[in-house]
């Protein structure tokens, strides 16, 4: 299989993650197509937010099936880093 030699860009920012009096500097995958917010479950150990286990409908591109997918919603706010934009996380 030969690789092809096109570059490929990913958005992705750093901004601030905010649960209660807890917050957080990461990195995060901006992707347009997404209709919801996800993160790794190990960002919501380190901030100890109290979260639910939930289940969502996951499709991805040319996909001809929906998958069911078990997570954990959390309630948060996400800032950019000159906290000029909020982005608020409701609990699913």
């Amino acid at each position: 299989m030969e690789l092809s030699s096109s570059l490929v860009y990913f958005n992705i920012v750093p901004v601030r993650v905010r649960c209660d009096d807890r917050e957080i500097l990461v990195n995060a995958f901006l992707d347009q197509g997404s209709s919801t917010t996800l993160c790794d479950q190990r960002l919501l150990e380190v901030l100890n937010v109290p979260s639910k286990e939930i289940t969502f409908g996951l499709t991805t591109v040319g996909a001809t099936q929906r998958m069911k997918v078990k997570g954990q919603g959390w309630q948060g706010y996400l800032w950019n880093l000159l906290r000029t934009n909020l982005l608020i996380c409701p609990m699913l």
